[in-house]
């Protein structure tokens, strides 16, 4: 689970570090790093609050004018980024659901740590990568609180590696162990993160800018911490608050290059075929009015990370180069979720 406090450079502080000469300096290296990418230090940076006034990445809004705030969101970094997110807006939460990944007791126990602070957000648990039945009924009681929002509301969703499989709410005749199958197989093909959420987006509902759909017509502000490589906002989380530029032909091409026909269930190919026909609609594009009242902010990413390394390495006395950050890789099992970017 993502860390919630700031990173000491104590933390990191190895016995072999400790017994070298530059150790302390590669801990401050590192521990600028880390906390440059800290779920709970990221959103703080972006999001702050002057009385009634929200700002967030050079927007304001006016929480007098709002009725209603709505904290919904989904991944492995979300209980951080609630937290940081509640205590900025304070008595202006009108309630969320967020969906965090089930790491078993240290989950727990950071909820029972963290939930009367949180309220009135609900975080919910669900199963990662393979999605679970917690994670659609979450999921169902995030749409149910969305669905009341009108355009009096602001919405806030905070969105986080993992935030795929999390967020599932399958589309019409999907049922969840069909996606549970696709994935299952998909990461094991070698297919990279993009293809796998390109396929995604067009068996959930919440993808692919399906959750913009469903706040809509409250105002949406998307809070996003990357975990993949080069920030494409569509595909972290399978962009639920972005507009897609992937096609249903574009699905099946992903199936076609990895999976035999027998490896891809039944209700999974009819839907796609289907789409590639034009019997389903598409998901939303980036002409559609809904984004006009949607701001998507990056709050934290891979190259924050190695430039706030560089800042720190330089300001130690040492000679800098960022080589490259746009290095990806696989697991044991050569799916991409394994490698560094999780679905």
């Amino acid at each position: 689970m993502y860390e919630s406090r700031e990173m000491e450079p104590q933390r990191l502080l190895t016995q072999t570090l400790q017994h070298a000469a530059w150790g302390k300096t590669v801990t401050a290296i590192l521990a600028a790093a880390l906390h440059t990418v800290e779920p709970g230090a990221a959103v703080r940076r972006m999001v702050q609050r002057t009385d009634d006034t929200l700002h967030i990445a050079g927007q304001s809004y006016n929480l007098r004018d709002l009725q209603r705030v709505f904290v919904v969101g989904a991944g492995k970094a979300g209980l951080a980024m609630t937290a940081a997110t509640v205590e900025v807006l304070r008595d202006k939460v009108g309630g969320g659901v967020v969906i965090v990944k089930d790491e078993g007791p240290a989950t727990l126990a950071a909820l029972r740590e963290t939930v009367r602070t949180l309220a009135p957000v609900t975080v919910m648990l669900a199963r990662h990568p393979i999605p679970d039945e917690r994670g659609v009924s979450a999921t169902r009681r995030m749409v149910a609180l969305l669905e009341q929002a009108t355009a009096d509301d602001l919405v806030i969703a905070l969105i986080s590696g993992g935030g795929s499989a999390l967020l599932t709410l399958p589309v019409p005749g999907v049922a969840l162990s069909d996606l549970q199958q696709i994935t299952d197989a998909l990461l094991a093909s070698g297919a990279t993160i993009e293809e796998i959420n390109t396929l995604r987006k067009h068996l959930d509902r919440m993808k692919g800018g399906g959750l913009a759909q469903f706040a809509a017509p409250a105002s949406l502000v998307a809070l996003i911490l990357s975990d993949v490589v080069g920030n494409p906002l569509e595909m972290i989380a399978s962009g639920p608050t972005v507009p897609a530029t992937v096609t249903f032909a574009d699905a099946a091409a992903v199936l076609e290059r990895y999976l035999a026909p027998d490896e891809v269930p039944l209700a999974i190919r009819s839907a796609i075929a289907a789409g590639v026909r034009g019997d389903m609609l598409p998901r939303p594009q980036p002409d559609n009015p809904l984004f006009a009242r949607v701001q998507n902010v990056l709050v934290g990413s891979s190259q924050q990370a190695a430039q706030a390394a560089r800042r720190t390495a330089e300001a130690h006395g040492l000679n800098t180069i960022v080589l490259d950050n746009l290095f990806t890789g696989r697991g044991p099992r050569g799916g991409a979720g394994a490698g560094g970017n999780c679905p």
